[in-house]
């Protein structure tokens, strides 16, 4: 072997060393923290982590609230605004020959 690959071979060798050191550091550090963090019972909100800060990182869309589906179809307590798929107890119904119009919603004029 060649003076050139021993070298190669040792700085693999110590990266890989390197390696396992810096894991066992942190598995170390984060324990220690974890310990401190209890004994003096700090919270998430003490440290700056909190809801609003996470609010940050979505995009605008996610920040806005939207009213609530209108129900469209009902049957009892079991209810569908008509997007997304459709709920088994409607697929059941049309499929034993009724239609959506039965469960249909009729809007109350105000």
């Amino acid at each position: 072997m060649d003076e050139l690959q021993q070298l190669q071979q040792q700085i693999a060798e110590l990266q890989e060393r390197a390696t396992t050191i810096a894991m066992q550091n942190k598995a170390n550090i984060i324990s220690d923290i974890k310990a401190k963090i209890t004994l003096c019972g700090i919270t998430a909100a003490d440290l700056g982590f909190t809801d609003t800060q996470a609010d940050t990182t979505t995009s605008k869309e996610s920040k806005t609230t939207r009213a609530p589906a209108t129900i469209k179809y009902r049957n009892g307590d079991l209810t569908w605004t008509g997007r997304g798929r459709k709920p088994a107890w409607l697929e059941e119904h049309i499929k034993n020959g009724g239609s959506l119009g039965d469960y249909l919603v009729q809007e109350s004029s105000q």
